[in-house]
């Protein structure tokens, strides 16, 4: 959400907080996660903004034309591309995970670099998204 949000202070925000407001998503497809973590939650999202890219929608957020839904947990920069502070508040609702895995043979030996690959993956999504340690997270080769 744009930094002068009445919520860009909180700790967190429930869904039905934001519900009407405007809501600005990445959507390539008939329908998106974020209007699917919405909808789960009993409410009906006020879609005012769908943008196959994310400069686009962090624009729109910047500008406070619309509130978004980020998987990748904080905005790396903090602000849109016009330099306009962005707010980053986790969702207080129980949503709907995204799952994510890293697929290698069982056939081949992991490389040391693709075992390297794989585990900053799992601290990035552990400590960016997840805000865990990557103890908590667990792996399996298949």
């Amino acid at each position: 959400m744009h930094a002068d949000h009445p919520f860009a202070q909180a700790d967190q925000v429930f869904l039905r907080d934001m519900v009407n407001e405007p809501l600005a998503i990445i959507k390539q497809r008939e329908q998106s996660y974020f209007e699917r973590v919405v909808l789960e939650a009993g409410l009906v999202p006020n879609v005012a903004y769908t943008t196959p890219n994310m400069e686009t929608l962090r624009t729109h957020v910047g500008r406070g034309d619309a509130w978004s839904i980020l998987i990748s947990g904080r905005p790396i920069a903090g602000q849109s591309p016009e330099g306009r502070p962005l707010a980053s508040v986790r969702i207080a609702d129980d949503v709907a995970p995204i799952h994510i895995a890293i697929a290698t043979s069982s056939d081949h030996q992991q490389t040391k670099r693709a075992k390297r690959v794989a585990d900053l993956c799992h601290t990035i999504v552990a400590t960016s998204v997840l805000g865990r340690t990557t103890n908590s997270l667990s792996t399996s080769q298949t």
